[in-house]
């Protein structure tokens, strides 16, 4: 199943969920932290894996920026 990113507009936190394509449809998580059902699902980059040369990294696709703000990108 795939992991989804969701961000409580209560608290601010991003977290993920497992859950099938069907199940997210309807999906309301709830915050782990403030326990919150006001949440909404964010738009993440995906892992992108290939083909890569001995040694080589496996990073997630995005900017490259190093940013640590959990959206996958800059800002």
């Amino acid at each position: 199943m795939p992991l989804y990113d969701f961000q409580c507009q209560s608290c601010g936190r991003v977290f993920e969920v497992r859950a099938s394509i069907k199940q997210r449809e309807d999906l309301k998580p709830e915050c782990p932290v403030c326990h919150s059902h006001d949440t909404e699902a964010l738009i993440t980059a995906g892992l992108v894996i290939l083909n890569k040369p001995s040694g080589a990294a496996i990073a997630p696709s995005g900017c490259g920026c190093g940013s640590n703000s959990g959206s996958g990108c800059c800002g």
